[in-house]
């Protein structure tokens, strides 16, 4: 049986966006490998449930040259070796630089990248910019086709002669499995127990996503200070995790103290929250690819 490998930075990420694409794999006889570091043990145990073997391997934010990219460097290397893996498909900033390497020298014919959207290391013009765009550039030639997920990112990369247009394909976005968000999915009873439970009756206005500048999440603070002194009865909901490595991130505690909002951290049903949600908004200006919740917000 041949073997697959998704890379990415951590379990959440792979399990959220890429487990509909490793079940498919699976259904057409691979052998499906997700390697990741592990941030939350029970999405370690969700992935291992749908047949696909997990492997940790750490990897840490920022720059660390000498100390985790090199060791991750070196830990892709050999577990390619030892797996022999017919193909490996990267996502995120650093598997698509270092784990590519990796893979490339330790002889994997098929190897793919996502770039999903080009975050902060873009945002800026200097030192980090110039050295993800070198990284990129002498990464991404060993790769067989690079995947994005909008055509700005795509014309980017090709501008900056990061890589060839022929070595590149558009694609619309991750996907999401519309069968699970329909309506006749969701019980009347769970939504009625949210609503009880959030104090909900008027309008509701949602936004999901990590609790960063980039992502809008003032500008939705200040939305809901407004639009409330005119309209009392809106009911407004934040929804994400704090990311306190991101030195955009908000703390927690300063969004306690916001008083229009009812910030409620991660969820789980958020197949529900979008049901009895009216508005959605994501006002993101972070350099994103497809944001998937607007997707699942839509189906």
């Amino acid at each position: 049986m041949k073997k697959t490998a998704y890379f990415s930075n951590i379990n959440t990420n792979l399990y959220g966006f890429r487990k509909e694409l490793m079940v498919e794999m699976k259904k057409k006889d691979f052998n499906v490998f997700a390697i990741a570091s592990e941030r939350k043990k029970e999405t370690t145990e969700k992935i291992k449930k749908e047949g696909i073997r997990f492997i940790n391997l750490p990897l840490k934010r920022g720059l660390a040259f000498l100390g985790g990219d090199l060791i991750y460097f070196f830990r892709v290397f050999f577990l390619c070796k030892k797996e022999k893996f017919f193909l490996c498909h990267n996502f995120t900033i650093k598997p698509c630089i270092f784990a590519t390497l990796a893979q490339k020298l330790a002889g994997i014919e098929n190897i793919y990248c996502t770039i999903t959207g080009i975050g902060s290391a873009f945002e800026k013009k200097g030192f980090l910019n110039k050295l993800v765009i070198r990284l990129y550039r002498f990464s991404l030639k060993y790769t067989d086709k690079v995947f994005f997920q909008n055509p700005d990112d795509q014309k980017l990369f090709i501008d900056l002669k990061i890589i060839k247009k022929e070595k590149t394909k558009l694609i619309k976005s991750s996907g999401v499995d519309t069968e699970y968000f329909k309506k006749e999915n969701v019980k009347e009873k769970d939504i009625e127990k949210i609503k009880k439970e959030l104090n909900i009756k008027g309008i509701t206005i949602t936004f999901i996503g990590r609790i960063i500048k980039q992502k809008g999440v003032l500008e939705f603070k200040e939305a809901s200070k407004n639009l409330k002194k005119k309209y009392p009865d809106l009911n407004f909901l934040l929804i994400g995790g704090i990311d306190k490595d991101n030195p955009s991130g908000i703390k927690e505690k300063e969004i306690k103290d916001w008083k229009n909002l009812n910030y409620l951290g991660r969820r789980q049903d958020i197949k529900e929250i979008l049901y009895l949600t009216d508005i959605f908004v994501l006002p993101s200006y972070y350099k994103e690819g497809v944001p998937r919740v607007l997707l699942e917000a839509g189906s």
